[in-house]
C-alpha cells in the first residue's frame, strides 16, 4: 500500500514537472512575438549581423519604436476593417459596393504599411557604415521574413497569381468558384 501511495506522489510530481516545461516552453515562444514591436529575434538578428555600434542600436531603438506607433494605429485600424469585412459572411445578400469598398480601404491600409517598412529600413541603412550597408543589402531578406512578410512558398513550388500553391490534381477551381478576374470583385452570390 506504501508503495502504491509512492508511485501517485511520482507520477503527480511528473505532471506538475511538466506542466512548468510546458508553461516555460509557451512563455519564451509568446516572448519571441510580442504585441509592443517586431519580433525581438529581427532586432537581434540586424543588431548581430551588422554589428551594430552602441550608438547605431540606441539609433535603431528609437526607430523602431517609431516605427512600431505608426504601423500599430494601422494594424488596428486594419483589423478592424477585416472584421467588418467578414461580417458580410452572415448576410443573406451581399453588398457587394460595401464589401469592395472595405476591401480597398484594406489594400490602402496594407500599401502604407508597406510603405512604412520600407521607409524604416531605408532610414535604418542611412545609420550603417558603407561595410555594413553592403551586409543589410544581402540580409535584408531574411529580416523581413522573420518579420512575416509575403510568403515565398517552398523552393521549386509555383503560386498562382491569387498566392496560393495550385490544386494537387493541376486542375483550377470550378467554373465561378475560383477568384475572380483582376478588377472586379467578389463573384456574384448563387454562382
Amino acid at each position: 500500500m506504501k508503495s502504491y501511495r509512492i508511485f501517485i506522489v511520482v507520477v503527480v510530481v511528473l505532471i506538475l514537472v511538466n506542466c512548468i516545461v510546458l508553461g516555460a516552453f509557451w512563455y519564451q515562444q509568446d516572448k519571441q512575438h510580442r504585441p509592443d514591436g517586431p519580433p525581438r529575434a529581427v532586432n537581434t538578428y540586424l543588431i548581430k549581423e551588422l554589428s551594430l555600434t552602441a550608438d547605431q542600436q540606441k539609433t535603431y531603438a528609437g526607430m523602431v519604436k517609431a516605427h512600431f506607433e505608426f504601423t500599430r494605429k494601422l494594424n488596428q485600424q486594419n483589423r478592424q476593417l477585416r472584421d467588418e469585412f467578414f461580417k458580410n459572411i452572415k448576410s443573406a445578400v451581399l453588398d457587394t459596393a460595401a464589401a469592395n469598398a472595405t476591401e480597398r480601404k484594406i489594400g490602402t491600409i496594407q500599401m502604407m504599411l508597406d510603405t512604412a517598412t520600407l521607409n524604416h529600413f531605408r532610414q535604418f541603412r542611412k545609420i550603417l557604415n558603407a561595410t555594413q550597408q553592403d551586409k543589410f543589402d544581402h540580409i535584408i531578406q531574411n529580416a523581413l521574413h522573420m518579420m512575416g512578410g509575403p510568403p515565398q512558398g517552398r523552393p521549386g513550388m509555383h503560386h498562382g497569381p491569387d498566392g496560393m500553391p495550385p490544386p494537387p490534381d493541376g486542375q483550377g477551381p470550378p467554373p465561378g468558384q475560383g477568384p475572380p478576374p483582376d478588377g472586379q470583385g467578389p463573384p456574384p452570390p448563387g454562382n
